[in-house]
């Protein structure tokens, strides 16, 4: 939880100094994968399939509390400092990466997987 905290408060600190949308984005790939390939703690919708309209929906959707169901909580938290013009470089962001990064196939040897008790030991 506190580690949850500490990175709620860089976000919130990044968007406050005006950082590129590139960097607001690093809290969201934590949860939701570096190319936002993951459901997030193994709940939500994953990123990388949603357009740009429906990323964009969920985000006011979490800021007003209308959206997310079990992920409600946890993403007002990180969404309701947003504004709309960042909201819309997030997006941007996402799609663009979506766009042009290739995954690799689920039998390529190079893929590594951790599970959250491994990274934190």
């Amino acid at each position: 939880m506190k580690r949850q905290r500490i990175g709620i408060t860089l976000m919130i600190i990044g968007m406050i100094s005006g950082s590129s949308a590139s960097e607001l984005t690093q809290t969201c790939r934590g949860c939701h994968g570096e190319h936002f390939e993951r459901r997030a703690l193994n709940a939500s919708k994953i990123v990388r399939q949603m357009s740009a309209e429906e990323i964009e929906r969920a985000l006011h959707g979490y800021q007003k509390g209308t959206y997310g169901g079990s992920m409600k909580g946890i993403m007002f938290g990180q969404t309701k400092h947003l504004t709309n013009k960042t909201i819309r470089m997030i997006v941007e962001e996402i799609i663009t990466d979506c766009k042009y990064t290739k995954l690799p196939e689920k039998n390529d040897s190079k893929i590594i997987t951790h599970s959250v008790i491994d990274i934190f030991h």
